[in-house]
């Protein structure tokens, strides 16, 4: 299988678009990428699609999943994308088959195409860059941006940062620079990551390098059983940015989300609670 950059765009032959969760594979899922549904035609829809979101893609409606509670995304997981993936527990990732995949979209690739028709996110992505002391040509447009693959300005950009150690250090430099001199210290509620810098929004995001093995990858993964009524300190959170999000804590186990909004949400020192 070729390699697939995390936060890349996957089109199945279903029509829908997907954002890539990393170059892993779970023992016994063979010939598939970790992946969360992000739209899918309107047509294919037999609910009201007026209460969703949408996204027009070359004169085609699609209605966006991705935000959706984790009920109504898997039983629209389930009713329309039939048989283009292997079915999983874990959140919103899915397995999508190589063979039904029609497209994949390059984050890294497409920044280029993307900055030379946008004079003022090229400004403010060379500034940044600086400011983290990376290449530019080495940061990539992701999220809906790169599903349409067309320069246009949109409320925030999804960029991703590539290879663990790079990732860490670039993650430390947002943070000591979130002091609105630099990368804005609000963020864009209830959403943790975003900053704004030279007036445009940036979402980061965070993936292993392409020559990374995932922690994940040839694992197994099972429900043993639930948790409840207890508290965890996190000992150790360099690995919370990436997906899924993998937290040290004081238990000797590693507390590990599926969950997006869990990407560096937790610092070393804080406590975490599951209620009864």
């Amino acid at each position: 299988m070729p390699t697939v950059l995390g936060c890349s765009a996957i089109r199945t032959d279903t029509g829908a678009y997907w954002y890539c969760c990393g170059d892993w594979r779970l023992r016994g899922v063979a010939d598939a990428y970790p992946a969360i549904l992000a739209y899918i035609p309107r047509e294919d829809m037999d609910v009201d699609s007026e209460k969703f979101k949408t996204l027009l893609i070359e004169g085609q409606t699609f209605i966006k999943v991705y935000g959706q509670p984790i009920e109504v995304y898997r039983e629209l997981l389930r009713s329309i994308q039939g048989d283009a993936y292997f079915p999983s527990a874990l959140g919103k990732v899915a397995f999508v088959k190589q063979s039904r995949i029609a497209e994949i979209k390059n984050p890294v690739a497409f920044t280029s195409v993307f900055l030379q028709a946008m004079p003022r996110e090229r400004s403010a992505f060379r500034s940044m860059a600086e400011v983290l002391y990376i290449p530019v040509e080495t940061i990539g447009v992701s999220g809906s941006t790169l599903v349409l693959s067309l320069p246009e300005r949109r409320h925030e950009i999804d960029i991703v940062f590539y290879g663990r150690a790079a990732c860490r250090r670039i993650f430390r430099a947002i943070e000591q620079n979130r002091n609105d001199a630099v990368f804005s210290r609000a963020s864009m509620p209830p959403f943790h990551l975003p900053f704004q810098h030279q007036g445009v929004w940036l979402d980061p995001q965070f993936s292993e390098g392409e020559r990374e093995r995932h922690f994940l990858d040839g694992a197994s993964v099972r429900v043993l059983r639930p948790i409840a009524g207890v508290t965890v300190g996190i000992t150790d959170d360099r690995d919370g940015i990436f997906f899924p999000s993998v937290y040290g804590t004081n238990k000797r186990r590693r507390l590990i989300s599926f969950r997006p909004g869990h990407r560096g949400f937790f610092r070393r020192g804080e406590r975490v609670h599951f209620p009864l």
